[in-house]
């Protein structure tokens, strides 16, 4: 199924609506099996995105690899030293659906 035909948990909208609301900054990453920008509802809360089939990155979860990307990007987006991120990271929560790709990943990276 395409990214752009995918189902939604129901409260999805609304609980990226309240995050944004609420000022956070959101982002994707994923190993090249989808893009939340590709699905209609979803892409207008994602300020940056992070795929492992991108040059920049290479590898995919559970490599620490994308989750670096993705703070950098996010650091670029709210000014901050992108060698002072990784000190934030205790500060992020990464949502995922994999244990070991997700959950034992970002933990490693202190999420």
């Amino acid at each position: 199924q395409d990214s752009a035909n995918r189902l939604l948990f129901a409260d999805a909208v609304s609980t990226l609506q309240a995050l944004k609301d609420a000022g956070y900054l959101i982002g994707g990453i994923t190993n090249g099996n989808g893009d939340p920008r590709q699905v209609k509802q979803l892409a207008p809360f994602f300020d940056f995105y992070v795929s492992a089939e991108e040059p920049e990155v290479g590898v995919p979860k559970p490599s620490p690899k994308p989750f670096q990307v993705a703070m950098q990007r996010a650091a670029l987006l709210m000014s901050i030293n992108h060698e002072a991120v990784s000190e934030l990271a205790s500060a992020w929560v990464h949502v995922g659906d994999c244990v070991e790709n997700d959950v034992k990943a970002a933990n490693e990276m202190g999420m």
